[in-house]
């Protein structure tokens, strides 16, 4: 008995983090809608923050594939993309985008055309194994769970968000 209510204590508690966390991650959200495409005009508390959701929120639905299948980064560019997991925490994420983009020739991330082209022609067996690397990484309550770095970001940084 003492057992399930430390249990039912516990998904209570994990619960409320995420419901929390989630507020943050949806301002982070809305951030990329307002500003996209120019988010290099955006200052870079914000912009980390922006980018970061608004990525994750796409891989999270489609793997790799479906983040280079969209012109997100406006014109900041996939390296800033990597930059805004460094800056949120997700250190092992940001290395693994970084692999990913390295498939592409010379590790330039080309127009959409290029990019949809090219990433289409790796095996889906190798591109699923990157999906799942990631899944793995920032997924909930992974190692760098995305929305938690994001939360722990902007609580961190609040001055930048003023």
């Amino acid at each position: 008995m003492k057992q399930q209510k430390r249990g039912d204590a516990k998904r209570r508690m994990h619960q409320r983090a995420y419901e929390f966390n989630r507020r943050y991650v949806e301002k982070g959200l809305e951030l990329c809608e307002q500003f996209y495409p120019r988010i290099s005009q955006v200052p870079p508390g914000p912009r980390t923050v922006a980018m970061a959701t608004q990525s994750m929120a796409f891989i999270d639905n489609g793997g790799f594939a479906y983040l280079f299948n969209i012109d997100l980064c406006g014109d900041f560019g996939y390296e800033g993309l990597c930059s805004a997991y460094r800056d949120v925490g997700a250190v092992r994420t940001a290395e693994l985008l970084l692999e990913v983009i390295g498939l592409f020739p010379g590790g330039c991330v080309p127009d959409e055309a290029g990019r949809i082209r090219y990433y289409q022609s790796v095996s889906n067996e190798f591109l699923n194994s990157l999906d799942e690397r990631y899944y793995h990484l920032a997924g909930l309550g992974c190692d760098e769970d995305m929305e938690v770095l994001v939360a722990q970001f902007i609580r961190s940084n609040r001055d930048l968000f003023e």
